[in-house]
C-alpha cells in the first residue's frame, strides 16, 4: 500500500512491469467472476438461521414494547392537588 500519490504511481509502475500490461484488467475480471456467489439473498433459510444465532448471542435483552403515555388529564389533576394543598393551609391560617 502506498502512503502518497507518488508512492501509488510507483507501485502501479512496478505491478505493470512485473505482471504485464493487462495486470489490472485481470484483477477486475477475477473480481467480476467471483461477485455472484449468492449470500443471504440466494438462501433465505441461511439468513434466518444466522439472524437467530445473532439474536441469541445478543447482550441487549429483549426488545421493549412501546408503552402508552398516560392521559394528560390525570397528570394535571395530580399537579393541581399539590397546589391545592398549599392553598388550603394558607386559607386555614387566614380564617383563624
Amino acid at each position: 500500500m502506498s502512503g502518497t500519490k507518488a508512492g501509488g504511481l510507483k507501485a502501479r509502475d512496478t505491478n505493470l512491469r512485473k505482471h504485464g500490461e493487462d495486470f489490472y484488467k485481470n484483477i477486475g475480471q477475477k473480481g467480476g467472476q467471483n461477485g455472484h456467489t449468492g449470500g443471504f439473498a440466494a438462501n433465505p433459510e441461511l439468513a434466518r438461521t444466522a439472524g437467530r444465532k445473532g439474536g441469541l448471542k445478543s447482550r441487549r435483552g429483549r426488545a421493549k414494547k412501546p408503552q402508552e403515555n398516560p392521559a394528560p388529564e390525570s397528570m394535571s389533576e395530580s399537579e393541581g392537588k399539590t397546589e391545592q394543598k398549599g392553598g388550603n393551609s394558607e386559607q386555614k391560617r387566614d380564617s383563624q
